[in-house]
């Protein structure tokens, strides 16, 4: 009875959060979890609906709790990250990403994530590893040639950014991000 019931109120969550209801969503996932309080699951939806209401602190624990109910999923490593680089604790999201793409190497959106954490602090030459990664996974994402150029321009590769923009504009040529990123490189190189 009780699983069923918890179910109940976490479908009635998911419903409210796709009509953009998150508060509401908080309320039935919250009575998931004290209803079934191992399941992850409920632990993740409830830390993506704090998210939503940017409640970040709030969001940052559940996904705790839904990765200590279970470490092996990586969705929510990955979440913990993108609450934890949101909130500025770039070392706590480098670590978290990281441990998602130990659990799934295959997911480029985790290089991405972890790159963009890497740019925060600095860490340019990491910043383009992860971006290379990602762009290796998955090259039909204009965001990874976005995010590639803009650390190589960050870099003073204006050349190597100028030749990888060229590529991606023939792929895409009606992305807004990269037609932004190709007015950036030439508002540097012609001055």
């Amino acid at each position: 009875q009780a699983p069923e019931k918890a179910m109940f109120w976490n479908r009635l969550g998911l419903i409210s959060f796709k009509l953009r209801k998150f508060k509401e969503a908080i309320q039935y996932y919250v009575k998931a979890t004290e209803i079934e309080p191992e399941n992850a699951l409920f632990y993740g939806n409830l830390g993506l609906a704090f998210e939503m209401c940017k409640q970040l602190k709030q969001s940052q624990e559940a996904y705790k709790k839904a990765v200590e109910k279970n470490p092996e999923n990586p969705e929510f490593w990955n979440s913990l990250g993108i609450v934890s680089h949101k909130m500025q604790h770039p070392d706590e999201a480098i670590e978290y990403y990281e441990k998602a793409i130990g659990l799934a190497p295959e997911k480029a959106i985790y290089y991405a994530n972890l790159g963009l954490s890497f740019e925060g602090v600095g860490k340019l030459d990491e910043a383009l590893n992860c971006y290379e990664r990602a762009m290796d996974l998955e090259p039909t994402q204009a965001k990874n040639w976005y995010n590639l150029i803009l650390v190589l321009t960050l870099m003073d590769r204006y050349e190597e950014a100028t030749e990888k923009l060229h590529v991606a504009l023939d792929r895409f040529p009606n992305n807004d991000l990269l037609n932004e990123a190709k007015s950036k490189i030439d508002i540097i190189v012609n001055n």
